[in-house]
């Protein structure tokens, strides 16, 4: 059964990631590493290998965020860790917190206390909403 979709801003819309999304998903998370690092590091291969993680549940551990257009905006992935991208154009409107918090609590439904994310120290926005939370 799908988890819950958060609460999203305005104009956004959420589901479950599927298969098919995979290369939606890679072109979103490399936008994401140009818009930090100057260049994309991710394949569609690694992608595609973290959503057939065993354990994985997509339709329950993952949350894929569309715009008003259809565009890919933003997703997120609850497993062993946790994994939240914003496509840089739509950041500062409300997803990642809105992310986060459904990262947080499909974590605690499926048993967890806690999710783990790794964020990369330069991405400040990232880093300064992790410690919001504590």
């Amino acid at each position: 059964m799908p988890e819950p979709t958060p609460a999203l801003p305005a104009g956004y819309q959420g589901r479950p990631a599927t298969a098919d999304d995979v290369p939606a998903i890679h072109r979103l998370v490399a936008e994401c590493e140009r818009a930090l690092h100057g260049r994309a590091q991710t394949d569609p291969g690694g992608i595609a290998a973290d959503f057939n993680r065993p354990g994985l549940v997509p339709e329950s551990d993952t949350l894929l965020v569309h715009d008003g257009v259809g565009r890919l905006a933003a997703r997120a992935w609850v497993n062993r860790r946790s994994e939240v991208d914003v496509h840089p154009v739509h950041r500062g409107r409300g997803l990642g917190a809105a992310l986060l918090d459904w990262a947080e609590a499909r974590a605690r439904r499926a048993g967890s206390e806690g999710i783990v994310q790794t964020v990369p120290d330069d991405d400040t926005h990232a880093v300064a909403l992790l410690r919001s939370r504590g």
